[in-house]
Parts: C-alpha cells; structure tokens; sequence
C-alpha cells in the first residue's frame, strides 16, 4: 500500500480533510442552533460537500497495510451500525478519524475553536439584539423559578458544553505555557456560564479539569499519575455505565439505596439508563429506537420520554456496543511518557461522557480525534517536505508539532 507520497499531494490531501470537517462542523453546530433554520436542500448539500470531500482523503492518502485494515475494519463497523441505527452523527465521526492520516491534532482542534468561536460570537450577538428588543421571539428553559439562557441554541445544555469544550480547546492548544492565573480566569468563564445556563455537567467536567491541570503543573509526578489514568478511566466507565443500566432495578441493599440516591441527585439518569435498557435492550451492531424514544407512564418506570444522558448506555443500546471496545482498547493503549494535556483531554472526556451522550460527535467533544491518531502506524514521523518548509523547534514542521504522536 506503500505509495509515492510527495509534499505537494500531502498539501492537496490535508486541504480535502480540512474543508470536509470545517463544512462538516458547521452543519453540525447549525442543528442546534435556534436562530438559523436552514432549509433541508441546503443541509443535504453540506452534506455531500463534507463527505465527498473527507472521503477523497481517505481514498487518496497513504497507507500502510496494517493500517489499511484498521481503517477497512472500522469503516465496516460504521457503515453496519449507521444503517441498523440511523444515527448519522457517528458517521460523521468516523469518517474523521479514517481521514486522520497526516494531519496534527494541534491544527484541527485549532480550526475547530476557531469554528466554535464564531458561531458563538454570532448567537450571543442576536441573543442579546432579541433579548431586548424582541424578547417575545426567544423561547427559554427553565430550572425551579430560573431562566436557563439558552443564547440562540436549542438547549441551554448545549451552549454550555459547546462553550465548556471551547474552553477546553483553548486549554488544550495553550497548556504549556499558561499559568495560575489563566486556570482561575477559565473557572470564572465557567462560573459565569453556569450562571447563564444552570448546567452542572458542564461546569463540573471543567472544573476537575482546570484542578488536575494546575496539579499537574505543581507536580511532575501527578502528570504521570493522570498519564496512568487515562489509559483506564474509559473502559472503567463504560464497565460502570453498562452495570448500572443492566442491573439499576435489581441492585439489593445498601447499594441499591446508594444507587438511587445518586440517582435523585443526577435527576434520574441512573433510572432513565435502567430503564432504555430495559425497554429495548442492548446491541453490539446498533439498533433503530421506534417512537423517538416516547413511552406510556406507567408504575414502574415512571417516564413518558427516554432522555440517555450518557454516552456509554447510548453507544450500547442505540449507536453499537462495539463502538466501546473500539474506543477503550485505543484509549487504554494511549503511551506513557507522552504530553500530559493529551491525558487531561481523555479523562474531562471519559467523565463528560457519563452524564451527557454528546460524546459520540467529533466536532463537539474534540478529543476523539485521538483515535485517529490510534488508527495509523507512522504517527509523528518525521516528513518528507521538512526540509522544505519551515521548521518550529527540534526539527518539527511548523503545523505538525513534535509532541503528536501518542499511541504505540
């Protein structure tokens, strides 16, 4: 599979990847948004731009054999599990992470942010223009007696995890050289948007964060302590996820009272899992929901509306359970010794994704494009045009960065 591979075709390739995923997140971000509704033709038309565009990447860039199959292997999961399913979101993902050869993790999550950033400055620009002169065209969520501002979006959840993850890109692309300060005036961002939208998840994955970030820059040794658990903190969810789900009407005693405390205090996700689960099961491949998710009240379950607030019990019971293997046997293979803001990005990951079920789309939770980095075999080497184009430290392309490589 070994193919000549020049400078100029490797431009013209990362050019395809980039236009596919920026054409791609907009789509994306535009179906949560409140404000624009843009027609149906259009959608279908980004749509076909961004796919053609990412698929010609991956038809065009090299291979090696090995990775040739992973590539093959994981796009036949896709394709089996969107169809059982009809869940397009994942799709979208994978076609990503196949396309992922070549590019730095450093210049992707920095065109998503700068994506991120726009939409946000136009949705908060109209939202404040509505807010007070029209007030009568927004509508709003509610908490107890409180407005949850929603700033233009479908959901206030959704502005406060989009805005969460920016702040985590920021983080993510500037860690080395921020300081204490810039740690505490992140919280307060976070602060102020919990103030807006009322969303704890949210204000919670960043909080920890920000704390095992600024720990790991008082201690050497805790950075490799989260280096460790990384590596594990997604198969232990998922595991903790999959148990809850399968065993929350079952579980005896004083565990079972501790489970349903915690579940009063999470606002009944723990018996929304128990109960998804039991209505339709679970699926390796991916399975079609009928109704959207809409049931009859009755005694037991106590719902009318199936809402799976986390990413593992979705993946197992609607996306394909394979997914969870997939994801945890490259999460877990994630190499010691590597950057340590790699490993902060898994764990605020792996934790945002038992409370929300967001965690399956790329262009919102941005570190899933590791697994791209899992898929290829010649990850960071060093390229051919180097000597070509400029050079940014010890002999590492400007766009590219000497620290991406992370899997072995």
């Amino acid at each position: 599979m070994n193919m000549t591979y020049t400078a100029g075709s490797r431009m013209r390739s990362r050019v395809f990847f980039y236009a596919g995923t920026g054409i791609l997140a907009v789509k994306v971000l535009l179906m949560y948004s409140a404000i624009f509704q843009i027609p149906e033709t259009l959608d279908n038309i980004l749509v076909i731009l961004g796919v053609t565009c990412l698929l010609t990447k991956i038809i065009f860039q090299q291979y090696t054999w090995k990775a040739f199959l992973r590539c093959a292997v994981l796009g036949g999961f896709t394709c089996i599990c969107t169809v059982r399913s009809r869940d397009y979101a994942l799709l979208f993902t994978m076609l990503v992470i196949c396309a992922f050869q070549d590019i730095s993790i450093d210049a992707f999550v920095r065109m998503l942010y700068r994506i991120q950033i726009g939409y946000l400055w136009i949705h908060g620009l109209l939202y404040a223009i509505r807010l007070f002169l029209r007030p009568e065209l927004l509508s709003f969520n509610w908490r107890d007696d409180f407005i949850r501002h929603a700033v233009g979006m479908s959901h206030a959840n959704i502005f406060s995890m989009i805005v969460t993850w920016m702040i985590l890109e920021w983080l993510y692309l500037n860690y080395e050289k921020i300081g204490f300060r810039a740690l505490v005036g992140m919280q307060i961002l976070g602060i102020a948007v919990y103030a807006l939208a009322f969303s704890r998840t949210s204000l919670v994955v960043l909080t920890m964060t920000l704390v095992l970030a600024g720990l790991s820059k008082w201690k050497e040794k805790l950075g490799r302590l989260f280096l460790t658990v990384s590596r594990w903190i997604y198969p232990i969810l998922t595991a903790l996820s999959l148990f809850i789900m399968r065993f929350y009407f079952d579980i005896p005693g004083i565990a079972g009272q501790a489970v349903r405390v915690f579940n009063r205090a999470s606002s009944g996700r723990l018996n929304m899992w128990g109960t998804a689960y039991q209505l339709y099961g679970a699926s390796l491949w991916g399975q079609t929901i009928v109704g959207n998710g809409k049931v009859a009240w009755n005694e037991v379950y106590r719902v009318t509306q199936i809402i799976v607030d986390n990413t593992y019990v979705y993946f197992a019971i609607k996306c394909g359970g394979i997914f969870l293997i997939v994801f945890g046997i490259v999460y877990f293979q994630l190499r010691k010794g590597e950057k340590i803001k790699q490993a902060l990005m898994v764990i605020a990951f792996s934790v945002f994704n038992s409370m929300e079920s967001f965690g399956g789309s790329i262009f919102l939770c941005f570190p899933l494009c590791f697994i791209g980095y899992g898929l290829y075999e010649n990850l960071g080497r060093k390229r051919e045009d180097e000597k070509e184009g400029t050079k940014e430290g010890a002999g590492a392309p400007a766009d590219y960065g000497s620290g991406d490589k992370l899997y072995g």
